[in-house]
């Protein structure tokens, strides 16, 4: 079980665990402890990963690796992956939100993933000519990775466009602002709430192309994808 802010380490331990087979089960670091107690009885881990403090809540007998203690716990990396994967190999488990219902844990295979991202490799390799335009693409990324479109744009669409992420949890618009402009951020992907924020900060200046979706795990708000074309910094920044 991977519970934990969004980070190098969670990406690098998420990653290790598609190498080797291994069932991730992503949650969201915002989450209740009793959601992650839940999740622990029903899907059984034998390891937890993530943020110690987190994990320490859980006062559970299950052995626990803290991001901190990563460098020094594990072996060199090995970046084969194990041979015998394929499309059908269990790749995660995604909790749903409970909105509708008791939250349930969906199992994603290696093939489900790729089913979506197939098709938008192909795609975007039409305009893979362009992107030296805007190279590098730099993506502020606001969602958790425990969610699915926080994935797609965290982890699987950006190394097609040989993209940056930058990870930010605190959503607070002087400060977004100050990062879109500091980092020179060229796309936004966080919950409407937070687009609303920014536009409350620098009006008309951010310019929304926004797509909604279900709701996800431990998200009641839809997905907005938002391109910042140019943003003035906030007042007194």
């Amino acid at each position: 079980m991977l519970w934990g802010s969004n980070s190098v380490e969670w990406v690098a331990a998420f990653f290790g665990c598609i190498l080797r087979g291994i069932v991730a089960v992503p949650l969201d670091a915002a989450g209740s402890l009793e959601f992650a107690q839940r999740v622990v009885a029903d899907v059984r881990p034998r390891l937890l990963v993530g943020d110690l403090a987190l994990l320490q809540k859980l006062d559970s007998e299950i052995p626990t690796l803290g991001f901190g203690g990563m460098p020094a716990s594990l072996p060199s990396p090995d970046y084969r992956p194990l041979p015998g994967l394929s499309r059908d190999t269990p790749l995660q488990i995604i909790f749903t939100s409970g909105t509708t219902g008791e939250p349930k844990g969906i199992v994603h295979t290696h093939g489900n993933v790729l089913a979506s991202l197939d098709p938008l490799e192909k795609e975007i390799g039409k305009y893979l000519r362009y992107e030296r335009f805007v190279h590098p693409l730099r993506i502020l990324h606001t969602l958790p990775l425990s969610h699915v479109f926080g994935q797609f744009m965290g982890l699987w669409v950006p190394p097609l466009l040989a993209a940056e992420v930058h990870f930010e949890d605190r959503l607070q618009a002087p400060r977004l602002a100050r990062l879109i402009k500091q980092e020179r951020i060229s796309v936004l992907t966080a919950v409407p709430r937070v687009l609303d924020l920014l536009r409350g900060l620098v009006g008309s200046r951010v310019s929304r192309a926004a797509r909604k979706r279900g709701r996800g795990p431990g998200r009641a708000d839809c997905e907005t994808l938002v391109a910042l074309p140019r943003l003035a910094s906030p007042p007194g920044a």
